[in-house]
């Protein structure tokens, strides 16, 4: 597992009509999903489906999908297609407000630090060459990083470190004293050369003696894309 995770969530968002493929003879149902539902249930107004996905899985085209009241936290992923007169909708029930977060909840925090928590997940938003971002009640995260951003502290103006040496495949900075693999597997991020340009590499391996190896550092071969220290 790794020690350091950054932990975000999905990012699909289904609030309007989709088109889908099916016969065309099909019926057009009306489904319902709801926070206090179940996905056991058979999706009527009586019985609703708890999550989007549920309904999504299982609509066809010309199928509406009435949302009630609630906060919904889940990613949706539409596996069918449909036609222009015969949609795919979701909708608000009506007179009712339907929030959409399009995250998903971690659960099952554990504690490895006096300031630091990490918890499992199994999705990551770097598969979509997207960032990874954690929210509580709404409000943005630090990630476990190093150095620690201060609380209170501007997130476009972070403390960051001088490394002693590097170049495009490690760098080395005496602050690391973690033992070793503790960051094999995460990411740095480098503001690199002439400290006006910022990327980023992963961490293939990591020890107390020799540093960070780098890979994926992908830019052009000119001095100023260099880490130096």
């Amino acid at each position: 597992m790794k020690k350091i995770l950054s932990l975000s969530l999905s990012f699909l968002l289904i609030l309007s009509t989709m088109t889908f493929t099916a016969a065309a003879d099909t019926p057009s149902r009306e489904w319902y999903v709801s926070p206090s539902g179940s996905d056991n249930g058979d999706g009527s107004i009586s019985s609703p489906f708890k999550t989007l996905q549920h309904a999504a899985d299982i609509m066809q085209p010309g199928d509406i999908c009435y949302i009630r009241s609630g906060s919904y936290y889940e990613s949706v992923k539409m596996s069918k297609s449909g036609t222009k007169e015969k949609p795919i909708a979701f909708k608000e029930y009506e007179g009712e407000q339907a929030e959409l977060y399009a995250t998903g909840e971690l659960t099952d925090w554990k504690q490895q630090d006096d300031n630091l928590w990490y918890a499992s997940m199994d999705w990551n938003m770097e598969d979509y060459d997207q960032e990874n971002q954690l929210f509580c009640d709404g409000e943005a995260m630090v990630m476990g990083r190093w150095p620690n951003l201060p609380e209170g502290a501007d997130f476009f103006h972070p403390e960051q470190s001088s490394i002693d040496e590097g170049n495009r495949t490690s760098i080395k900075d005496d602050a690391l004293t973690h033992p070793d693999g503790f960051w094999t597997g995460a990411k740095v991020r480098i503001q690199a050369g002439y400290n006006w340009y910022n990327t980023t590499a992963d961490i293939s391996e990591y020890t107390l003696a020799d540093g960070i190896k780098l890979t994926n550092y992908s830019h052009g071969d000119y001095d100023y894309y260099n880490p130096v220290a």
